[in-house]
């Protein structure tokens, strides 16, 4: 199983967190009329590692930025029980110079955030994350 290791400097002050760049999956450029410039669209952020969340979740503003096309309609139940309808999207995570992640995410407003990427247990399911 691969491994994704990400130093950090204090965990305890800042919580794990650390940058990434989101880009539209490539499948989903290729679907578009214009796919070069789909695809070289990107938007750099930071991603907190939420090891209680069930899935991954994008900031529904990144999503909109991102022009990401939507899979489906989902519903998900939030943190406070609510339960809230978003939408899949099919998205690329670069973690590292090296090393990307083609995934399906959920968009959600997460309006306490100053994160812009969840990471669900759902992306450490197909991936050992050491921080």
């Amino acid at each position: 199983m691969p491994r994704i290791s990400v130093d950090l400097s204090d965990l305890r002050a800042t919580g794990p967190i650390f940058p990434i760049v989101l880009r539209p999956h490539r499948l989903a450029a290729e679907s578009k009329t214009s796919a070069h410039a789909f695809y070289d669209f990107s938007v750099k952020t930071v991603a907190f590692v939420d090891t209680g969340g069930t899935r991954s979740v994008i900031k529904r503003n990144l999503a909109e930025e991102l022009r990401l096309p939507p899979i489906r309609e989902v519903r998900m139940q939030t943190v406070s029980h609510s339960e809230i309808e978003c939408y899949e999207y099919p998205i690329q995570l670069r973690l590292t110079e090296d090393l990307t992640v083609d995934h399906v995410c959920v968009d959600a407003p997460m309006p306490n955030h100053n994160n812009g990427f969840l990471i669900g247990r759902d992306i450490p399911s197909k991936k050992t994350l050491m921080y």
